[in-house]
């Protein structure tokens, strides 16, 4: 409520919002510290194997792709 002489009874409602975003914030923290889940919180849980295999759909294609868009310069020459 130190704003309110600036903002007048805009900062009520603002310091709602603020309290949510703190909120939110504290619960993703939360998710960091116990990625796993181990200490009890089912819904903070991190899905390891969902980011994995998001990670490895497609990978050998977009390898592919990655190396057809390399410069000339950096593509390795071939000699007979």
């Amino acid at each position: 409520f130190a704003l309110y002489p600036d903002l007048g009874s805009m900062s009520i409602p603002l310091t709602g919002l603020l309290t949510l975003f703190y909120k939110g914030l504290l619960e993703l923290s939360k998710s960091f510290l116990d990625p796993f889940g181990n200490e009890g919180h089912p819904g903070q849980n991190i899905r390891v194997d969902v980011l994995v295999s998001e990670l490895n759909f497609g990978a050998g294609s977009r390898w592919v792709r990655a190396g057809e868009v390399l410069p000339s310069d950096t593509q390795p020459s071939v000699k007979c």
